[in-house]
């Protein structure tokens, strides 16, 4: 550690103040600096002691290490030494690490503080903003007084008639919520420190006010990744550039006609139109994601390994994303049987991308994602009771929210209008009123009294527990176990009784 250097927070995290303690999480939206993306802990969100936010908030790029060791012994009344030993493991710190205040075990990501770059964007923070009360300190409550992130349905109108869409179309919705509304909506989640507002669809293209709104959005600093399917002029994305966007999410199933044909239920010539935009997003240096989702109708490897000579032609293409085509609650099983894919073909297609990875040195990211597995979903009790423990963070309503097209605010975006999961509407009511409703409170500490005899969970002595934190995958179990089942235990869960739905891949 070097006196003499210039260090700073890393701007690939954020530090925010949650009312009786402070979370620090990734920073979110294409602000973020992908260059930064090997480096850094993903997908983090923790709670840390205000005493510990106050130290990184030093690190604005303004002071040298020498100078904020002095500073830091001053305000804290300790030794320039203890001061050190205090910043030192958190100087490039290359593994996750914690550290025991009072006995507390809280946790860090990596590369915390880091050498300041020419280039850096660096974020000020105020020491006052940490400023918390030892008595009202609470680094246990799990759910957050201040929600971190929203999801901005716009509509669910489309340009295209996906055979495996998830969205519920049952209502047709197009977006309901004033203009004005939206804004009001928008500048209130940035009052509240809120990370993020993504906007989906729907498309938002088909949105006619979509310039409004994302001018409004970056304005108050907020970077959403949109996606689109739909082919759209080159004026579109000059005017879409123009509004300060830098990066978009455009789906892209196959480069074949006919394989599109079948899979998105478009005109001949849509391969064209659509592979025609892309040339146009990446001629005007937009950052591009690609998002495929492989059906029965477009898993021939040979069609697939045009698609990747096609995208990788190309200057800005960030990442690429392959995924199985899931079940849909709205669809059914019977439309769902017909589109799944082969687990052989999928298994060829992450093979290929595996093989890719080897010779991009990084240059774009391929994914292939998990799907839901039948042997995973059968597999022997003993074995779901080690699995089940370590399963995912459920972070509806712990962390973040869906705005749906006509105000009403839903818990996940594959839950839609199901009426256990609204907590709210944002044309009656703001956003802290929605997530300190009765609605919203009541979901998070479900009582029993709410569940129905016939489910497992009744009489489970570690229904509160597990319900809270890491939570069920409401979705998972509506996709077992239909909508009127929504309070059946977590699939994946040892008591749970096996899926009424086939919703999962055939190996």
């Amino acid at each position: 550690m070097n006196n003499e250097e210039l260090y700073v927070f890393n701007p690939a995290y954020i530090l925010k103040n949650d009312k009786n303690r402070v979370l620090i999480s990734n920073r979110a939206g294409s602000k973020f600096n992908p260059v930064l993306d090997n480096s850094i802990t993903n997908s983090f969100v923790n709670f840390i002691h205000p005493l510990h936010a106050i130290l990184f908030a030093f690190f604005n790029g303004e002071r040298k290490i020498g100078e904020i060791i002095t500073e830091v012994s001053g305000l804290f009344e300790i030794s320039e030494a203890d001061a050190a030993d205090k910043i030192k493991p958190f100087i490039e710190n290359k593994k996750e690490l914690t550290v025991l205040f009072n006995d507390i075990p809280i946790s860090f990501p990596k590369n915390l503080i880091i050498k300041k770059q020419d280039s850096m964007e660096v974020y000020d923070y105020d020491f006052n903003e940490f400023n918390i009360p030892a008595k009202d300190l609470d680094l246990y409550t799990a759910r957050l007084n201040y929600p971190l992130d929203a999801i901005l349905m716009i509509n669910n109108k489309c340009y295209t008639d996906c055979v495996y869409c998830y969205a519920d179309r049952r209502k047709s919705t197009n977006c309901q919520i004033p203009l004005e509304r939206i804004k009001e909506i928008i500048r209130e989640a940035k009052s509240i420190g809120m990370r993020q507002i993504d906007v989906n669809g729907g498309e938002f293209f088909l949105y006619n006010k979509w310039e409004e709104l994302i001018s409004e959005l970056i304005s108050n600093d907020f970077q959403p990744y949109l996606s689109t399917k739909i082919p759209i002029s080159e004026d579109t994305i000059i005017k879409y550039k123009d509004a300060g966007a830098d990066y978009i999410q455009v789906s892209l199933d196959s480069v074949i006609d006919h394989e599109l044909g079948k899979v998105l239920n478009v005109e001949k010539g849509y391969s064209v139109k659509i592979m025609e935009t892309i040339k146009n997003l990446d001629k005007h240096g937009l950052k591009i994601n690609i998002n495929t989702i492989i059906t029965r109708h477009n898993s021939d490897i040979r069609n697939f390994k045009k698609l990747l000579e096609f995208l990788l032609s190309l200057k800005n293409i960030n990442k690429i994303s392959v995924g199985a085509a899931g079940y849909s609650i709205y669809k059914g099983l019977t439309p769902y049987l017909d589109y799944r894919a082969d687990v052989d073909d999928l298994e060829k297609i992450n093979e290929f991308l595996d093989q890719m990875k080897k010779t991009l040195d990084n240059k774009v990211t391929l994914t292939f994602g998990s799907y839901y597995n039948k042997k995973e979903l059968f597999k022997d009790k003993e074995l779901k009771k080690d699995t089940f423990p370590k399963r995912a963070l459920c972070t509806g309503n712990l962390e973040n929210f869906h705005i749906l097209p006509d105000g009403k605010v839903c818990i996940c975006e594959e839950l839609y209008w199901h009426p256990e999961f609204i907590i709210g509407d944002l044309m009656k009511q703001s956003i802290m009123e929605v997530w300190n409703s009765k609605e919203a409170l009541d979901l998070f500490n479900l009582s029993k009294e709410r569940i129905k005899e016939s489910s497992a969970c009744k009489s489970c002595d570690e229904f509160f527990p597990c319900r809270k934190v890491p939570g069920v995958c409401w979705k998972e179990i509506i996709y077992a176990y239909g909508e009127k089942n929504w309070d059946f235990p977590d699939p994946r869960c040892p008591k749970a009784p096996e899926p009424i739905n086939e919703y999962y891949i055939v190996n």
